[in-house]
């Protein structure tokens, strides 16, 4: 999805363009970000605001001209120890776009329970409990050592 908020260019892509499914997280280098804004290159020109996901865990990132923000998950929690599920909002304040995480608790019991039923016990339905991540193997080794660390993200904001 393409488009533009207060004036600013944005895309929103589920994990890059060149792979839907690609991780990239905060402590991804830059040739990463610079790859991914490049292959966007035959579909726009170069947006102020990238918003994906995938990774699951909420940053951001500037690369150039452009913000990559990573929105959260709120199908997962961030392997940040907790049962919160994150998501970002975009607003703009006087002329400047602003980007707010923020924290969702709900009803993980349920959501678990429904998983269990499923037959989907692979340790996904355990990390609805714990906000421990089953698997670390996509995790480079920055995000790897915060496993469990309380996220606390500052709002982006963004000027003309």
């Amino acid at each position: 999805i393409r488009g533009q908020v207060a004036g600013y260019s944005f895309v929103a892509l589920h994990g890059a363009v060149t792979r839907d499914n690609r991780f990239l997280f905060e402590s991804s280098p830059d040739s990463a970000f610079v790859e991914e804004l490049q292959a966007l290159k035959a579909f726009m020109d170069q947006p102020d605001l990238v918003i994906a996901g995938h990774s699951g865990i909420p940053f951001a990132k500037t690369i150039g001209k452009t913000s990559w923000v990573n929105a959260g998950s709120l199908g997962l929690p961030a392997n940040d120890g907790t049962a919160d599920v994150w998501y970002c909002l975009i607003d703009e304040l006087d002329g400047m776009l602003q980007v707010s995480w923020h924290r969702l608790s709900y009803d993980w019991k349920h959501s678990q329970d429904s998983m269990r039923d499923a037959g989907l016990w692979e340790g996904y339905d355990r990390c609805l409990e714990t906000g421990l991540w089953p698997s670390l193997d996509v995790l480079p080794a920055d995000e790897r050592a915060r496993t469990g660390e309380p996220i606390n993200l500052q709002p982006l904001n963004m000027s003309p």
